[in-house]
């Protein structure tokens, strides 16, 4: 769909990996690639993948993604490109929705609106949706320059003409003519919407006026082509066949509408009663392709010339190939019409359809074993079908990725089971180790904080009651004993055996006092050591829980979630199989019909090929006489 809008997208690709944030900008990086990856899936034509990533980017703004467009293209002197642009192209159905909200924007300039409602416009012309087009045309707004003026003018035009405003589409185009890129595309649609209000001399003229164009452009030498051709044929049915030979004579040989140039030509001679004249052109159509209706008008017309010139041997010879080519193309018809009945034809379109070629629907009919586009060609050129079968494609690409989403959906599902059962073991069993993990960190933190309310009644008068080491206590309890013992003894070693114990106590307590402030900082300082040791202990048994979590959260919790998706998914699939069925439908009517014309036409043919030949016959028996 519209791949003029599609394909530049994004003007990202030049600034991927450079841009307004620093190297070391995790987010922006990540912004950077979303954004190459949105534009390459666009420039594949994969519109709906560039879409859903738009959407995940996007996620609750709407904008998010443009404003990164935005900041990422500060500095540089590429313009940007907006995302609305494949809103529009794509999301055509959603009249309210993001496509309008791109050109109402409060966060877009009156440029990019104006902009933004013109390529909304063409889409809606394109589609025949004329109401609509009008409507996005009259949000354009302010003073407009060239040659986006011109543009929004020639626009105007062709919806006005197709709404039979031609009064308006008329005064349009006129300014149009006078600009060097609309002239020619002017004047053509002018000679046209003049003829259609009946004023033949002056459509006539308009299209004259094109035909005289000097020009080397392929397109502009087809619209060439085509203004000659139609003269050509006026002048036919006005009865000057000596102009309409003239006038198809200037229509290319190699261009699109060289062969019903050709048969207007023969049958202009055929007019001015020069048959042998006629044999030129129609000898070259015959050898084109068999299935062009103009090709097969000549196969009856050349015989017809012949017959004319009195020479019937030759007439015979090309009715017999004529029917022999009428019954061969009916029988492939009938073909053609079973096989899209089968549904062959749509199985073409979902295999060889490539939204990067914008001829790719043409060239279906180079395939072999193709026998359902042999006879389409008119109809697959035609802008109704070729929407038909985009919608079509559409639809059945959203649909293989509603299918694929679900078996995405299924194998998540399968993953989160699996999952469930491979760490709901490990992690009960976890549980009861953190369990006890938790029990002896609660008493170790309860004897650590035991031992800092001891540490903080330590002062100068009992200090020795927590700052003696054990050897120091087993030597004050033994001068103790001795002490006690030391009473038995006689006087005099009594008060010896007490100096002694007394010395030896002082000693000690000389030895507590003098070291109290060292003895203290050790004991404070082993204490803050068991301190953090515990607050690391701690908050490793918080990290393992962290990560028992984790592990917990990476499974329960997504049944419904899932199932619900699931549930949507379903739903959203059955309703698009059904829109996708109507498709399907009419574009197998749209082919049939065509094909069932081109059978009525071919019987007719058949029918006076049969007689013509027998005529032939019997003036060959009359001369032979």
């Amino acid at each position: 769909m519209h791949k003029r809008l599609l394909l530049p997208v994004l003007w990202f690709s030049a600034q991927l990996l450079a841009g307004t944030a620093s190297a070391g900008d995790d987010q922006w990086f990540k912004t950077r690639l979303l954004l190459g990856e949105i534009q390459f899936n666009a420039q594949q034509g994969k519109h709906l993948d560039a879409l859903t990533r738009i959407d995940h980017f996007n996620g609750a703004s709407e904008n998010r993604l443009n404003h990164a467009i935005e900041k990422l293209q500060s500095g540089s002197s590429l313009p940007v490109m907006r995302v609305d642009e494949i809103e529009l192209a794509y999301r055509m159905s959603q009249r309210a929705g993001n496509a309008v909200r791109a050109v109402l924007g409060d966060d877009i300039d009156q440029a990019g609106r104006n902009r933004a409602a013109f390529d909304l416009a063409q889409i809606y012309y394109d589609k025949q949706q004329y109401d609509y087009a009008i409507y996005a045309l009259q949000l354009i707004r302010g003073e407009l320059f060239y040659p986006f003026k011109q543009d929004v003018e020639f626009l105007q035009a062709q919806v006005a003409a197709r709404q039979g405003k031609f009064e308006q589409a008329e005064k349009l185009l006129n300014t149009l003519k006078s600009d060097q890129r609309y002239s020619a595309y002017a004047t053509f649609n002018l000679g046209h919407i003049l003829l259609e209000q009946g004023r033949a001399e002056e459509g006539y003229a308009q299209l004259a006026e094109v035909g005289n164009f000097k020009t080397q452009d392929r397109i502009l030498l087809a619209l060439k082509d085509k203004a000659n051709l139609v003269l050509g044929y006026h002048a036919l049915e006005q009865g000057d066949a000596a102009r309409a030979k003239q006038l198809l004579g200037t229509v290319r040989l190699n261009g699109a509408f060289s062969n019903k140039a050709l048969l207007g030509s023969g049958w202009a001679s055929m007019t001015l009663q020069d048959y042998r004249a006629a044999l030129t052109p129609w000898s070259e159509l015959v050898t084109r392709q068999q299935t062009d209706e103009s090709v097969q008008e000549a196969l009856l017309a050349l015989p017809y010339a012949y017959g004319k010139l009195d020479l019937y041997a030759n007439a015979i010879e090309l009715y017999q190939s004529a029917i022999t080519n009428f019954e061969t193309s009916l029988a492939r018809l009938d073909a053609s019409i079973d096989s899209i009945s089968d549904g062959k034809f749509l199985q073409l379109l979902r295999l060889h359809n490539n939204r990067s070629d914008s001829g790719w629907l043409l060239r279906l009919r180079e395939l072999p074993q193709t026998p359902e586009t042999y006879y389409l060609m008119e109809l697959l050129a035609s802008r109704n079908f070729q929407e038909s079968v985009h919608n079509y494609i559409d639809m059945v690409e959203i649909q293989n990725r509603l299918d694929e989403w679900a078996r995405t959906v299924t194998a998540l599902q399968n993953l989160v089971e699996v999952r469930g059962q491979h760490y709901e073991g490990l992690l009960t069993t976890l549980d009861a180790s953190l369990d006890e993990v938790d029990t002896g960190l609660a008493a170790a933190n309860q004897r650590q904080q035991t031992l800092a309310d001891t540490i903080a009644q330590i002062n100068p008068k009992n200090y020795h009651e927590y700052l003696t080491s054990e050897h120091e206590s087993a030597m004050l309890a033994s001068l103790q004993d001795l002490e006690a013992a030391s009473s038995d003894l006689p006087a005099t070693e009594a008060e010896t055996s007490r100096q002694r114990v007394k010395r030896a106590r002082g000693v000690i307590e000389w030895d507590l006092m003098s070291e109290y402030p060292a003895r203290l900082d050790v004991i404070s300082t082993e204490q803050r050591e068991i301190g953090a040791l515990l607050q690391s202990l701690t908050q490793s048994r918080d990290d393992v829980a962290g990560l028992r979590s984790g592990a917990r959260k990476s499974y329960r919790g997504y049944d419904v979630p899932l199932q619900t998706l699931k549930e949507k998914l379903r739903s959203l699939s059955e309703r698009l199989e059904t829109t996708l069925a109507e498709q399907a439908e009419l574009i197998e009517s749209m082919a049939v019909e065509e094909l069932q014309l081109r059978v009525k036409l071919l019987q007719n043919y058949l029918v006076t090929a049969r007689y013509e030949l027998a005529k032939n016959y019997d003036l060959t028996s009359a001369v032979d006489r």
